[in-house]
């Protein structure tokens, strides 16, 4: 799976919400649907130990979209964000980001 970059930087101190809409990715003919989610981060050019402060709270599932906030990093790295979710034909269905932080 290659993982989508985002063209806009996160920047250190924001708190935003990391959403991903999931609706392509089911089967609308089986009515498949989410019924869990779970988002992991890590940094990919350094080290930070940080890194698993960045995600704030339980992830949200609306319908086909998931989301999660998101806070921290540390200017210049860059982090992969998974986005894994189970649906309810028993699929594993699984996204990934890249988020470039800025100062």
């Amino acid at each position: 799976m290659e993982a989508y970059e985002y063209q806009t930087p996160f920047v250190v101190g924001e708190t935003t919400n990391f959403n991903v809409d999931f609706t392509q990715r089911l089967d609308a003919t089986a009515n498949e649907t989410i019924v869990s989610a779970t988002y992991s981060i890590k940094c990919l050019n350094a080290v930070d130990s940080q890194v698993g402060s960045m995600l704030v709270g339980n992830s949200v599932i609306l319908g086909s979209v998931v989301g999660h906030s998101v806070t921290g990093g540390i200017a210049g790295h860059r982090y992969m964000i998974t986005v894994t979710v189970v649906t309810s034909a028993s699929k594993t269905r699984k996204f990934e980001g890249i988020l470039r932080v800025v100062a």
